[in-house]
């Protein structure tokens, strides 16, 4: 027995399937290892995300705890606008402000902030009285029943 056209033309034909299926399975398998890959990516994403959410909400619960602090130290929290002449420093206000609340000072102390709280208080008037003269604001006797 020879070796026929039709033979070389078989060989060739068997060859080529030979190499097509091992193409589909190698094509197969390269697809099962991407989609085993993603899948492996999609469950590090998730647990990525889920530890993200995790500090995110501890984050968030911290931010809720700071701000419910601020608002409880707020309602005791009190602001007061200073409003005058040049002589109202922060300094005095504050002196002033312990004489008020009765804070231990010596007695040559408390006879000074009181003579500077009567300056103040001269001041304030003496500027007050400059003020109506300035825009001639008419003096009334009020007299109360």
């Amino acid at each position: 027995m020879g070796w026929g056209p039709h033979d070389e033309e078989n060989l060739q034909n068997k060859t080529n399937n030979k190499i097509e299926n091992q193409m589909r399975k190698d094509k197969n398998g390269i697809n099962t290892k991407i989609k085993s890959h993603l899948r492996k990516e999609q469950r590090i994403n998730e647990k990525i995300e889920n530890n993200l959410g995790k500090e995110q909400r501890r984050i968030n619960s911290e931010i809720e705890k700071q701000l419910r602090k601020d608002k409880v130290d707020r309602r005791s929290e009190m602001k007061i606008l200073l409003l005058g002449t040049g002589e109202f420093v922060k300094s005095r206000f504050i002196n002033q402000m312990k004489i008020v609340t009765g804070a231990n000072f010596s007695l040559a102390e408390l006879k000074t902030f009181k003579i500077l709280v009567y300056q103040l208080i001269i001041l304030a008037m003496q500027s007050l009285i400059r003020s109506i003269e300035h825009l001639q604001i008419k003096y009334k006797d009020i007299s109360y029943k």
